[in-house]
């Protein structure tokens, strides 16, 4: 089994499930994740941003939100996110990893270290992916 995503799958199957209803929370986030993992992030942006504006009670959503900030470098925001995402849903666990980015690359190390410990208690694969990204490379 191959690891890769399929990004222009997942989008044209979005675009589809969309057309049928324009409506569909998950759809919409996944055509935004897919145009991000076809390189687009400026778009993906722009696309999870209407998304939130329809499904603003959608966790992952606002956690998409912040790695595309994170790639935008606008930690504070990125962070300002992933609460969001905590707002909308306490017991979104892998929120903690994508906003442990945020604060390492803002600078605030106790603050990343405690949500990478977050992230890893609740999944220990995380250890791994952690050691390898370079968002924790200070």
């Amino acid at each position: 089994m191959s690891d890769k995503v399929d990004w222009p799958k997942i989008f044209t199957n979005a675009e589809e499930i969309l057309k049928q209803n324009p409506e569909d929370c998950d759809a919409s986030r996944r055509r935004a994740q897919a145009i991000g993992g076809l390189g687009n992030t400026e778009k993906a942006f722009e696309s999870i941003e209407k998304h939130l504006k329809k499904h603003p009670q959608d966790a992952q959503a606002w956690d998409l939100r912040c790695a595309y900030l994170i790639d935008r470098r606008q930690y504070v925001e990125a962070i300002d996110s992933s609460n969001e995402a905590f707002n909308v849903n306490p017991d979104f666990h892998i929120g903690y990893y994508n906003r442990a980015c945020a604060h390492a690359l803002a600078g605030n190390h106790s603050a990343a270290l405690s949500d990478l410990e977050e992230t890893i208690h609740f999944d220990e694969e995380f250890c791994e992916m952690a050691i390898k990204d370079e968002n924790f490379q200070i």
